[in-house]
């Protein structure tokens, strides 16, 4: 599990979601949408959740992997 985008390069601002990668090797829909809600409640704000080991877009991939802070 790990943060990219705007909050890993310290460039949010008050409209910025968090965006947060994880790595489940079989992906479901409910556990997805449980992690995201869950964090939304401690974060007290809007989460961007996907999953690494889906199919990304190659560019999308290569940002994750360059702004990755691993939490």
């Amino acid at each position: 599990m790990g943060l990219f985008g705007s909050y890993a390069r310290q460039q949010q601002d008050e409209k910025s979601d968090v965006d947060v990668f994880i790595c489940l090797q079989e992906p479901d829909f409910f556990v997805m949408e449980q992690i995201k809600e869950e964090l939304e409640v401690l974060l007290h704000s809007s989460i961007d959740l996907v999953n690494f080991r889906e199919s990304l877009r190659p560019t999308l991939k290569k940002n994750i992997l360059k702004d990755a802070i691993y939490i």
